[in-house]
């Protein structure tokens, strides 16, 4: 019976007061009344650490431009004027394990490289100058690529371009058809633009088959600098660019993408999380696991004063999270009780941590270790809980 009161009550709200608003309590125009993320989320500024893992890389990743994360080994490239190599990083040790230089992969300007299941795809789409019309996506399979004879692979080319680009005269870094980074998901390919001039990204969307192709532009982004690199948090259905703010001497900075509706990145939360990092070129971004993700710069100097190649890791998922809605809550393992409640809330067994925080954003608990019941002084709460495999947002009432 109690469940049953429960899901009339749910389904009375879900259509009484279903209503469009930013649905992230993080945001600084947070409405409790929503129901739908319509992507107006708005964030202050802020600045998250990095956490040093290699410094430097080896030598030959000086100029690396794109990372994927592989089981234990990180696959790195380089960009142009640099051969046609993909290089394997031991996780562990930071070492270089492996080397492979394809016979049949020219490298004009490889800029990220991402991967699906079954495929391991190379974006040789930088363009600087904005005058080329050879932009392509190689395209090759793990069981070549991870088997015996790697470098003679002969690789799918998915060949593309902007329709809106008319002018290739050559305008270097003064353009927006410029692109360094890529995902794949559901079979598709996303590219996000390096935009010179108007400092956003535009996305565009591929199919992932050989041939020749118009790009389908999906939209654009503000981000306030260059995006350099981008990759896709399968579990919570989130992408990470990393990209740099000439403004302020190459300040690098993370931008997340999240709670969209199907694949309209648009859609969804935007945040920009700057890098405590300054004066470093971060060229590449790889997911490594539960919200944490590996990050890359280029060597450069000025004068006498060397940034070196370096790996780092960001750790990221408090500021990223999916709201569960109405309708989701009435399943056992989302379920709090009681919820408005008088004196504490029972937790799941299947949360393995929560934080929570207050209707204005401010962090009230957290904590890791399972727990099954929490007391909370009267008050509109937001509970941010972790399971294995995801995170996402409830909103808890404590009556007096």
């Amino acid at each position: 019976m109690r469940l049953s009161v429960f899901l009339f009550i749910l389904f009375s709200l879900s259509n009484s007061y279903s209503q469009l608003g930013c649905t992230d309590p993080l945001a600084i125009n947070y409405d409790a009344s929503a129901t739908q993320n319509d992507g107006s989320c708005m964030y202050n500024q802020t600045v998250i650490s990095t956490i040093e893992l290699a410094n430097p890389l080896p030598d030959l990743l000086m100029e690396q431009s794109g990372m994927i994360k592989e089981d234990s080994m990180l696959w790195i490239h380089s960009d142009s004027g640099n051969d046609s190599k993909l290089f394997a990083i031991e996780l562990d040790a930071y070492t270089l394990d492996q080397e492979i230089e394809f016979s049949n992969i020219p490298n004009a300007d490889w800029e990220d490289i991402c991967a699906d299941d079954e495929y391991v795809y190379i974006g040789d789409f930088g363009n600087n100058a904005g005058n080329r019309t050879d932009l392509k996506v190689y395209k090759m399979s793990k069981s070549e690529l991870f088997g015996s004879n790697p470098a003679s692979i002969v690789p799918e080319v998915i060949s593309f371009s902007y329709p809106e680009q008319t002018d290739f005269s050559e305008q270097f870094n003064s353009h927006n058809f410029d692109c360094e980074a890529m995902v794949v998901i559901e079979n598709e390919l996303f590219l996000f633009t390096k935009e010179w001039i108007s400092t956003s990204t535009s996305i565009y969307k591929l199919p992932t088959t050989e041939g020749q192709h118009e790009a389908e532009f999906l939209g654009n982004i503000s981000c306030d600098g260059l995006i350099t690199g981008a990759d896709y948090d399968a579990q919570l259905n989130a992408i990470c660019l990393t990209g740099y703010d000439l403004n302020f001497g190459l300040a690098p900075f993370l931008f997340l993408l999240w709670d969209y509706t199907d694949l309209d990145f648009t859609s969804g939360n935007k945040r920009r999380l700057d890098l405590d990092w300054p004066s470093h070129q971060v060229e590449s971004i790889a997911y490594n696991n539960e919200g944490k993700w590996l990050i890359g710069n280029e060597y450069f100097s000025i004068g006498p004063i060397a940034f070196t190649h370096q790996l780092r890791e960001v750790d990221i998922l408090s500021y990223y999270t999916s709201t569960v809605s109405l309708e989701e809550l009435v399943h056992e393992e989302f379920f709090l009780f009681p919820n408005p409640a008088k004196e504490g809330i029972h937790i799941p067994e299947n949360i393995l941590s929560i934080s929570v925080f207050s209707q204005s954003g401010q962090l009230i608990l957290e904590t890791f270790d399972n727990p099954k019941w929490i007391d909370l002084d009267p008050g509109i709460y937001f509970l941010h809980l972790r399971t294995n495999d995801r995170l996402f947002t409830q909103k808890a009432v404590v009556l007096n």
